[in-house]
């Protein structure tokens, strides 16, 4: 069966799209003071579960793990976090996340009840990932087709136990399928996916992500005019606003510019790349 025929296979459940909504900025939530960074090991539990949480309603969990089979919650997690270390060492693939820093009054440790003791600590409430162009003809990386699940060890196999994977993997490759055939001779960005964590959403997260690896594209193209490379995503109804904001178009425009219809339009990112250099 081909990729697109598993993902057809499911006719009520639409494909994810490459990222989580950020809404429109909430009334009177102030705008979060976020330091955007390149995850490491330490941040993969916190990516897990803002990905769990953020994407709860547009991915279909039950199908890529279908509660029958689900482990526990500790189990699900500790093998969704070793998956994603091959993931965050792929050099290709950026993964960064954003996070803000909480101040905390506390007990003063001596025991003085009046006294309190202010304490800081970091907080991830969102995260990105992004495929850098020279892996943009690549599958996801969060596809592991049957040769690489067999090359894998005993703890990589164990790993998916519980997901279906073949089902997973063919959402992702019908995405995958249909950005190739829009920017079959373009290198680009992807950026697949972006995460924030719910209670975060609306205060700035999802746009100092996008900033971030906006800024690195940008200067890229100015030091290399003639080979200009653009950012795509695939992009939720809420998120778009966000989207267009940050720069992005709607690719393929259209007939008024707004997409194709497509449920979970593309959009793309050229920056300030004049349109006569734009190679689509």
């Amino acid at each position: 069966m081909s990729s697109q025929e598993l993902v057809n296979s499911a006719p009520d459940v639409q494909p994810p799209p490459a990222q989580a909504v950020e809404k429109d900025r909430v009334a009177g939530k102030p705008k979060l003071n976020v330091v955007v960074r390149e995850a490491t090991e330490a941040d993969l539990e916190d990516i897990i579960r803002i990905f769990w949480s953020s994407f709860s309603v547009i991915f279909p969990f039950n199908l890529t793990e279908p509660p029958s089979s689900r482990p526990s919650e500790s189990i699900r997690l500790s093998r969704a976090i070793h998956r994603q270390k091959a993931v965050l060492a792929n050099p290709k693939y950026l993964t960064l996340v954003a996070e803000i820093e909480i101040e905390t009054e506390a007990q003063s440790e001596n025991g003085n009840q009046e006294k309190k003791e202010k304490k800081k600590y970091k907080e991830v409430v969102g995260w990105a990932g992004y495929l850098r162009p020279e892996g943009c003809k690549d599958p996801h990386p969060w596809i592991v087709d049957d040769d690489e699940y067999e090359r894998g060890t005993e703890e990589d196999r164990e790993a998916w136990e519980g997901v279906e994977r073949k089902y997973f993997n063919g959402l992702w490759k019908g995405w995958d399928e249909y950005r190739w055939g829009i920017l079959p001779d373009v290198e680009h960005w992807l950026l697949a996916p972006l995460c924030v964590k719910p209670s975060a959403q609306g205060q700035g997260v999802g746009s100092a992500l996008l900033q971030y690896v906006s800024n690195i594209v940008d200067k890229d193209n100015e030091s290399n005019p003639n080979n200009p490379v653009p950012i795509y995503l695939d992009a939720s109804k809420a998120g778009q606003p966000v989207y267009l904001k940050a720069g992005y178009e709607y690719f393929p425009p259209g007939p008024e510019g707004k997409g194709t219809g497509r449920e979970f339009p593309g959009m793309i990112r050229w920056g300030k790349v004049p349109v006569e250099k734009r190679r689509v």
